[in-house]
């Protein structure tokens, strides 16, 4: 089983909650952030390639009409996308869920990871991304 890593989900809402609220000091963690999107390869995830959008539509709208395209060909025939976003479910109580070190893909309760297998929080997810990549040209 490999490591669990920040997803790019969170590093996509902590870049943007950086972005808005923050001020000129925070400027370096912007630019590492939009590099390190910027140099991701290409993905057939649905979630990641709509993370890439969130991270990088102010900074690079050429990359994120190609991102946007490729969310079209993925989308499913109800309008949905593939699952592709795995959600952590930690205790209700904990604090500080990356220090949990034996996530188990099997578990369906506390210490699990599911595939959002409804496919509702990846279309959400890909839906907020393309509503914030169109406000952002």
């Amino acid at each position: 089983m490999e490591a669990v890593r920040p997803s790019r989900g969170v590093a996509g809402a902590r870049l943007k909650f950086i972005g808005e609220n923050g001020d000129a000091a925070d400027t370096p963690a912007i630019e590492a952030a939009l590099a390190w999107a910027r140099e991701l390869p290409m993905s057939t995830s649905a979630f990641a390639l709509a993370c890439r959008i969130r991270i990088l539509r102010r900074d690079d709208p050429g990359i994120c009409r190609e991102l946007s395209a490729q969310l079209a060909e993925l989308q499913c025939r109800d309008g949905s996308w593939p699952s592709s976003a795995q959600i952590r479910i930690p205790p209700p109580d904990f604090m500080h869920p990356e220090s949990i070190w034996n996530w188990d893909y099997q578990r369906k309760d506390v210490y699990g990871i599911r595939l959002d297998q409804q496919r509702i929080f990846t279309t959400a997810t890909v839906l907020n991304a393309l509503q914030l990549g169109l406000a952002g040209k």
